[in-house]
């Protein structure tokens, strides 16, 4: 891909709000307790990774795998 001049990412979002975990009962609470900031991430806040890697500042970034996630892998 870099002698292409092309670069490749991916986002790796953590627990969004969509309408398949807004269905979710059992177990939900749980889980948002173990996310640090204890809450779901709205969709907006895990697109917004998105421009910044499309972006020339991001121009030298590539093989990223940012983790949209609250620290979700990081232990508390």
């Amino acid at each position: 891909m870099g002698h292409c001049n092309a670069t490749g990412n991916v986002v790796a979002p953590g627990l969004t709000e969509t309408d398949m975990i807004r269905q979710l009962q059992d177990g939900k609470r749980t889980v948002i307790e173990e996310i640090p900031l204890a809450r779901i991430a709205s969709p907006d806040e895990t697109a917004a990774v998105v421009p910044f890697l499309v972006s020339p500042h991001a121009s030298y970034i590539t093989g990223a795998v940012p983790p949209v996630a609250s620290g979700a892998g990081v232990r508390h």
